[in-house]
């Protein structure tokens, strides 16, 4: 079983030695963000993709303008484009968290069978990718991919919601405080939950909004 965590933050162009000053004890880092570069340097199979896994990656190609490598001489991450090859901490973050998605779905580490965590997937993005990132979602999903995603995102969580089929098998949950503690509360709607602190917050800016322009 494989399974990958992606963490909110991108840390791919910060990996330069960071695995070999981690073994030395010369750094001291959260395992998940070296277990994440160590996916993405998983070589890249020269097997053919299956046509639905081609469209996927080529949807993604357009977003991040080209295509990911890795150079294991350098131990260095870049976007290349054609003839010309940029280092990702030139790239910015949200383009990094969708190159780092391409990159998963081409190495083969994101296949049938697998499980992948994705903490906040919309940080950084921007809103107009929000969409297509829900789309790969549930195309994972649909393709055998067990996801969980965790969001405080109206956007994301509506886009989600919205993209549901038939034949998906996708739960909501909402975790909330209660005297007793935390309790969890799962639905296979979004609107049906009761509690959702998202929801409940994006209602009560449309209140204090129509409040403002009653008194303008």
């Amino acid at each position: 079983l494989t399974s990958t965590f992606i963490p909110a933050k991108e840390i791919l162009s910060n990996s330069y030695n960071l695995i070999s000053a981690a073994e030395k004890n010369n750094i001291e880092f959260d395992d998940t963000y070296l277990d994440i570069i160590h996916s993405a340097k998983v070589d890249i199979s020269a097997g053919r993709d299956a046509h639905s896994k081609k469209n996927q990656l080529s949807r993604l190609e357009k977003i991040i303008a080209g295509k990911v490598v890795f150079d294991s001489k350098r131990d260095r991450f870049y976007l290349k484009h054609g003839n010309s090859k940029v280092e990702f901490n030139l790239v910015a973050e949200g383009i990094r968290k969708i190159a780092l998605l391409w990159q998963l779905m081409k190495n083969g580490t994101l296949e049938k069978g697998s499980v992948l965590f994705w903490d906040e997937p919309e940080a950084n993005i921007n809103p107009l990718h929000i969409p297509l990132i829900a789309d790969m979602l549930v195309e994972l999903q649909e393709n055998g991919v067990q996801v969980f995603v965790a969001t405080h995102d109206y956007i994301l969580t509506k886009y989600l919601d919205l993209k549901i089929k038939q034949r998906n098998a996708i739960k909501f949950h909402s975790l909330f405080m209660t005297e007793k503690g935390v309790k969890c509360e799962s639905n296979e709607t979004l609107k049906n939950l009761e509690h959702n602190a998202i929801r409940d917050t994006f209602i009560q800016l449309y209140k204090d909004e129509v409040e403002r322009a009653m008194e303008e």
